[in-house]
């Protein structure tokens, strides 16, 4: 095994064989639970499909997001740092942000959802923590939450990552946080529900709900619609596929500032977890290449992987801004987008 990580990387939790019954509260809050401390993702209320998640460290920056005027969501300092692109930019590739100013209040500590940002399948959303009047919240080893996810509604699986921006002022009763989210369908235009749970610091103990002990007891729930955006091109489709050495032949290429989007057709591979064997690098109009999936990329530049059924979705560690590139270069095929 090369690192911790490793065993979680070749997960895969296949739920076929499932009761398509609907779980009770109890029984999905218990799933949920025990999945997300495995490290793997959260299953939807249709549980009928599996979902794979590759690469899980957390991304620290610094500064807090504001919000904007209505319909429009001021990114501020924390989201150009954490998203490594400024929002004219973003703007122009058609990721501009929607603000949400949706507020949920339990016990005298609130949450706020800020906004979202995103399209057909990665979206991020930007929220604040605020504790009681005079408590400090977070800790030097950091914080988490029992629950933080999104469910997708219309779609089969999601899976969520958390950043946590770095508080400016540890001695306040406000923290920022930044979940990724990525279904397995295009969600533009859909309805969406963030959970979240008992936030609480660390160092204490994950397998237990931290209920007595939470530094922001409570659960909180925000249901919104996702915008829909055309941020993407399409750079490859073909009924037959195209034989790349994937769990099968790739069918469709999708690429967009938050990721690339990999529909599989045909007949796969068995004895192939839908994962393995991924290589993927941008190539820039100015010559420069950046390999972001593949055997020894790690920190900064590494993406995400995810994957369901027959599609797979590598989430960039941050918006790359797609007018710089020539193309990518996908297991030794290159795909150019001149012309798209």
């Amino acid at each position: 095994m090369k690192n911790e990580y490793d065993a979680l990387n070749k997960a895969w939790m296949d739920l076929d064989g499932l009761d398509d019954a609907p779980l009770s509260s109890a029984e999905l809050g218990a799933l949920k639970k025990r999945l997300g401390r495995e490290g793997m993702p959260f299953p939807t209320r249709a549980p009928g499909r599996g979902m794979l998640a590759l690469g899980l460290a957390a991304v620290l920056t610094a500064g807090l997001f504001t919000a904007g005027a209505a319909g429009r969501l001021d990114w501020g300092q924390a989201l150009t740092q954490a998203l490594g692109m400024d929002q004219a930019r973003a703007e122009k590739l058609g990721l501009p942000g929607e603000s949400l100013g949706l507020t949920e209040t339990v016990g005298s500590s609130s949450i706020t959802l800020e906004g979202v940002i995103g399209s057909g399948q990665a979206y991020y959303f930007p929220f604040t923590v605020t504790g009681p009047e005079g408590s400090v919240l977070g800790s030097p080893e950091g914080c988490s939450f029992d629950h933080a996810y999104v469910l997708f509604e219309g779609s089969g699986s999601s899976a969520c990552t958390l950043r946590m921006l770095e508080d400016p002022d540890p001695t306040d009763n406000r923290l920022s946080f930044l979940l990724e989210a990525v279904t397995d369908q295009d969600a533009g235009g859909q309805k969406a529900t963030l959970y979240l749970k008992n936030l609480f610091a660390y160092p204490t103990e994950t397998d237990r709900y931290h209920d007595e002990d939470a530094q922001v007891p409570g659960s909180f729930e925000f249901t919104f619609r996702l915008p829909q955006s055309e941020a993407g091109t399409l750079l490859f489709e073909s009924k037959e596929g195209l034989d790349l050495g994937l769990a099968a032949p790739l069918g469709r290429l999708w690429l967009s500032p938050l990721c690339l989007e990999l529909e599989l057709t045909g007949q796969a591979d068995p004895s192939r977890s839908l994962l393995d064997g991924i290589e993927l690098t941008l190539l820039f109009e100015d010559g420069t290449h950046r390999q972001v999936v593949g055997e020894g990329v790690s920190g900064e530049d590494s993406a995400k992987l995810y994957g369901a059924e027959s599609w797979i979705l590598c989430s960039f560690a941050q918006l790359v801004d797609t007018d710089t590139l020539s193309g990518v270069e996908l297991n030794g095929q290159i795909f150019s987008l001149e012309g798209t």
